[in-house]
């Protein structure tokens, strides 16, 4: 059985891919959601299980993903060679020169999670390893609430403002590709910008546009880069920059030669990589640094590491928790708090300034998650009446949204509909200009789609606007133009999407015997870590009877389930169930599912985390 499609009143047509698809019934309105067993190359199992030692379940797990048994545990050891990124060993020397010549400089970054590991990287490289005085550094980052994204006019304005009659230099993070006027006017003023990034660059009468006023351009994506891997996130890129940094001041003499490594801060870059939703499946290097950070993180080596396993249920902080945990309270905070909040986090001296921040971060991310529960019933009202109408791509639009969730409800609405989403509100103080983020779908590429549409339509979508990646990005338009930037991100979609059909999709890892579902699937499960993005967690297929069901949460809206398979019971929780759906004692489900483990009074215990319900 290839899929199967759980469905409410399906009135899509022509959706079902295969002759062998069956019906499964969740609630989804009228939209179907797929759940798709994936394909698996059963050679590569053979290798995964003869090369790695992995059980048959294991090795189809990661065969489903695509992953080479070498390139399932990478060490550091086996990191593509940093020389190989353009322009790094120009940025490695002009930093150099600054740090021995006593030069101001201004570390300006992006102010999500992968900006925010960056600046604790480039600041602590500087303060501490190269012993840089903290009067000499500026960290700077921009409020996307209140200036947009990138290096904008207002980041430039601060700039300018600090010791203002001294030359800087400038080293941005996880930005500056898509800024050459605002970096062509630091230059102007006599500033030296060393950028460093790994977001695509803005496509000038079809080639992508390195900006040229910067004095060094150090990203993986540029044309003209041997480094073999596009995949990395921005903290990563500062975080090699400043390895090479270390290395011209050694070579100039100003450090010794047994200087420390910057290994301790390979935790910030993992956690970033990690939020920023970069590959875990077709990235080694990604693999390599989140598997070696998260065993920082485990053993504490920093204040908000320790601050963190106590966070975390059972002490023990996955990939998972750097996504849904740590990830969205530095980007809560980022944007209704300080942006530069979870870099403070990050290099607090000792655990009860890191338990300060932390309670801020945290206080910020209770803060945006009232905001987003009331932003998104209407959000996906009106994502539901564009695809009633036809829409391949949603552009939701909300006068009271708030940029603090602009991603998260993009997220949502693309996973509810199966659909390219972009959400739009006002732009801070403003009432012509709006500003959006974008989520998508496999087979829509966020940028490109940017591209196309700000080439035919540079008055819609202005070069310098827009930015991101293939899995997400941001945009501001004006007012005046949001249906039409709807019907031509539209139009994108169904261009680079040709004739496929769009709905919600669940990927499983197939059939499994309920006997197999036990405390050693869930250890070797967890010892594939790190999951991401490509490389998500474990889900499978199994038929169960419900033993035992109740009402969990504030609000009623999960179930706690006893399920049985002959005579063997699991304990599974089912969250943000609704009420049409929730399972009834005594009836037969095909159950989709997660085997994870449940830590609770300092002992796990084996839970299925369970995504849908099918009565039998």
């Amino acid at each position: 059985m290839k899929a199967k499609v759980m469905e409410m009143e399906m009135e899509n047509k022509k959706l079902i891919d295969s002759p062998t698809d069956t019906t499964l019934r969740v609630d989804r309105g009228k939209w179907s959601t797929v759940v798709r067993e994936r394909h698996v190359d059963t050679h590569l199992v053979k290798r995964l299980k003869d090369e790695k030692g992995l059980s048959e379940t294991a090795a189809r797990v990661v065969a489903g993903r695509g992953v080479a048994p070498e390139d399932l545990w990478p060490s550091l050891a086996d990191l593509d060679p940093p020389a190989l990124l353009p322009d790094i060993a120009k940025a490695a020397q002009l930093i150099a020169h600054a740090v021995v010549n006593e030069i101001p400089i201004v570390s300006a970054s992006d102010s999500d999670s992968d900006g925010n590991s960056a600046q604790a990287i480039i600041y602590e490289a500087l303060t501490k390893h190269f012993d840089v005085p903290q009067g000499n550094v500026l960290a700077i980052a921009g409020h996307k609430l209140k200036s947009g994204y990138g290096l904008t006019q207002k980041l430039v304005n601060d700039i300018l403002a600090w010791r203002e009659n001294e030359p800087k230099l400038i080293i941005t993070s996880d930005m500056g590709s898509s800024d050459e006027p605002r970096i062509r006017q630091l230059k102007e003023k006599g500033h030296r910008v060393v950028v460093t990034d790994h977001h695509e660059f803005p496509v000038v009468d079809g080639r992508p546009s390195i900006p040229e006023s910067a004095d060094a351009v150090v990203s993986p994506a540029r044309p003209d880069s041997e480094y073999p891997d596009r995949k990395i996130a921005g903290c990563y890129v500062a975080f090699l920059v400043m390895t090479q940094v270390r290395q011209e001041l050694i070579n100039m003499g100003f450090l010794p030669a047994e200087a420390p490594k910057l290994t301790n801060l390979i935790g910030l870059a993992a956690l970033g990589t990690v939020v920023d939703c970069v590959s875990m499946s077709r990235s080694k290097n990604n693999r390599a640094l989140v598997r070696a950070g998260l065993k920082q993180v485990r053993e504490g080596i920093r204040p908000c590491w320790r601050v963190a396993n106590r966070m975390v249920r059972g002490g023990y902080v996955t990939s998972e928790d750097f996504a849904f945990l740590l990830g969205p309270a530095v980007n809560a905070y980022s944007r209704v708090g300080d942006p530069l909040g979870g870099a403070n986090f990050f290099l607090a001296p000792d655990e009860s300034i890191a338990d300060f921040w932390w309670t801020a971060l945290e206080t910020a991310n209770e803060k945006r998650k009232k905001i987003e529960r009331a932003m998104t019933e209407k959000a996906l009202k009106q994502a539901e009446q564009q695809v009633d109408q036809g829409r391949r791509g949603v552009v939701v639009f909300l006068e009271d949204g708030h940029a603090g969730i602009h991603g998260i409800n993009a997220a949502r609405i693309t996973e509810r509909f199966g659909r390219p989403c972009g959400f739009f509100s006002p732009q801070y103080e403003s009432d012509e200009m709006l500003t959006g983020s974008f989520r998508t779908v496999e087979g829509f590429h966020v940028k490109q789609g940017f591209d196309a549409i700000s080439k035919d339509n540079p008055d819609i979508l202005p070069p310098g606007s827009y930015g991101g990646h293939a899995g997400a990005g941001g945009a501001r338009i004006k007012k005046q133009h949001l249906e039409t930037f709807r019907q031509l991100f539209d139009h994108e979609v169904a261009r680079q999407v040709g004739e496929r059909q769009l709905y919600p999709t669940i990927e499983t890892d197939g059939w499994l015997e309920p006997e197999k579902v036990d405390t050693c699937l869930v250890a070797e499960l967890e010892s594939l870590e790190p999951y991401g993005r490509e490389f998500p967690e474990a889900r499978f297929m199994s038929v169960f009877r419900v033993a035992r069901v109740r009402t969990i949460g504030k609000e009623g809206g999960h179930v706690k389930l006893v399920l049985k398979s002959g005579k063997r019971q699991y304990q599974a929780v089912w969250f943000f169930v609704d009420d049409k759906c929730r399972p009834k004692y005594g009836v037969t489900y095909t159950v989709v599912y997660a085997p994870k483990w449940n830590h609770w009074k300092g002992e796990k215990r084996l839970q299925l985390m369970v995504v849908g319900m099918l009565p039998n």
